[in-house]
């Protein structure tokens, strides 16, 4: 009887722990098309907000990556390395009318020796819905001595308009290389968009947004690309059924349970000894 209340207590617990996770169904799969300089397959990451807590399957964050493969340019004879950079999303806040993410952006990029640098100069993204506004707080101690600056339909290069971009110069289309996130480096920033996304009527969902594209602008050495980004970058996306959040419940959740499951098999072998 004691083993069965524990069982009882335990799954609890769990249920408890689950239901109460600010947490969001996040999934990132191709688009089927491609864009950018040179141009790469594109990706979209959903983030949608269910009704039923229970449905909620404990993710906050999601990572996009970038990489434009080695030997694309040349410079004095020697070839690019693999550009790279990558970026963590992590969702602060969502509801009808306020979409925001704390972002931690690094370039990845291992330069060979001399006198190289790429420069990580602008990024951004698609949304639907659109966002009505945009705000960049740069307040996060960095790496990087510039202020990142935001605005929304701006021209980036390759890609046209984009609806959100962020920049650490004079805009999208780039500027002063030094002023850029450099190879090895890493800062963070918060991003706040305001926009209607509640989800349309009938939905299981109490919000939702869809970002896609992700255009990010290495210039340098090199000379300057404009390529997309995805779930695990230099051809995007590649776990079957889409990166991103998925269904994976936290640790803490998976040992409740666990717990349980335990107690009440042993339970069951006593009753039956």
């Amino acid at each position: 009887m004691r083993l069965l209340k524990f069982a009882q207590i335990a799954t609890a617990m769990a249920a408890c722990y689950a239901g109460s996770a600010s947490a969001y169904i996040i999934t990132t799969t191709a688009t089927g098309g491609s864009d950018g300089n040179p141009s790469q397959p594109t990706y979209q990451t959903t983030i949608a907000k269910p009704k039923i807590a229970g449905d909620d399957p404990g993710t906050t964050s999601f990572t996009i990556k970038w990489k434009l493969p080695a030997g694309t340019a040349t410079s004095g004879g020697t070839p690019n390395p693999d550009l790279t950079a990558e970026a963590l999303f992590d969702v602060t806040t969502f509801n009808s009318t306020t979409l925001a993410f704390d972002i931690t952006i690094k370039n990845t990029t291992v330069l060979p020796p001399g006198d190289f640098n790429t420069n990580i100069l602008s990024f951004g993204f698609n949304i639907d819905p659109n966002a009505t506004g945009v705000t960049v707080n740069d307040t996060a101690v960095g790496d990087l001595a510039t202020t990142w600056e935001g605005a929304l339909a701006q021209n980036f290069p390759a890609f046209q308009t984009i609806d959100v971009c962020v920049w650490a110069a004079n805009g999208c289309t780039g500027g002063n290389v030094n002023q850029g996130l450099a190879a090895g480096a890493t800062d963070k920033l918060t991003l706040t968009l305001t926009g209607n996304f509640a989800a349309p009527t009938g939905s299981d969902n109490k919000y939702f947004a869809m970002l896609s594209d992700f255009p990010l602008k290495f210039q340098g050495s090199w000379g300057s690309f404009e390529i997309p980004g995805g779930g695990n970058g230099g051809g995007g996306c590649t776990t079957p059924g889409g990166c991103g959040g998925g269904g994976v419940p936290e640790p803490t959740t998976l040992a409740l349970l666990g717990l349980g499951m335990v107690a009440l098999r042993v339970n069951q072998r006593r009753q039956t000894a």
